[in-house]
């Protein structure tokens, strides 16, 4: 995909104006094997926008699906992405990478392809999950298989953002209550 097909398909998307000027801005320096790698300093500078609008702008592009591994153009910007936020951490030659944020397991593989085979990556929510469900039957309060319960969501991020990417997290989104939460307070 040429970029003009690439913008074309940005500006049909219903991504937010900032997710959408940084994606243009990653489109028209891409080269042509469709990558580029500005450091986030140097694209809030030329857009002139913060470096934490970038960072946003960046989470909304994996959130609006620039993870789907069957279309090329998503891809490349998950990979523009992933080198940006990752590229110091791999050049520091860490052995370990602690995948810490809800979108990380997510892009696990490419993060793994990104950082090289010999660095570990750790995801943390399948260990929280474990300990979750061992502390829960060691208190007698873990439900039997057979109850289903009913999901209900906290998040720090606007509820219809997460409704609207819900199935990206969780294979399938069955719908249930949606909160937003100050994690500042917790």
């Amino acid at each position: 995909m040429n970029q003009f097909e690439m913008k074309q398909r940005a500006y049909q998307s219903n991504l937010k104006n900032r997710a959408l000027q940084v994606l243009l801005y990653l489109i028209d320096r891409a080269n042509k094997e469709q990558t580029c790698f500005p450091a986030v300093p140097t694209i809030g500078r030329e857009l002139h926008i913060s470096i934490s609008t970038v960072k946003r702008a960046m989470r909304e592009l994996v959130e609006a699906g620039y993870v789907d591994h069957s279309e090329e153009e998503k891809q490349q910007v998950t990979r523009l992405v992933i080198a940006q936020y990752l590229t110091e951490v791999r050049d520091a030659g860490v052995d370990t990478l602690i995948l810490g944020c809800t979108h990380y397991p997510l892009l696990k593989t490419m993060i793994g392809e990104f950082m090289g085979q010999s660095v570990t990556l750790v995801d943390p929510a399948k260990t929280a999950a474990h300990h979750l469900e061992r502390m829960l039957s060691e208190r007698g309060l873990r439900a039997a298989q057979e109850n289903e319960g009913q999901a209900h969501f906290y998040v720090s991020d606007v509820p219809d953002s997460f409704v609207q990417t819900a199935d990206l997290f969780l294979g399938e989104y069955k719908g249930g209550p949606v909160e937003q939460i100050a994690i500042d307070k917790y």
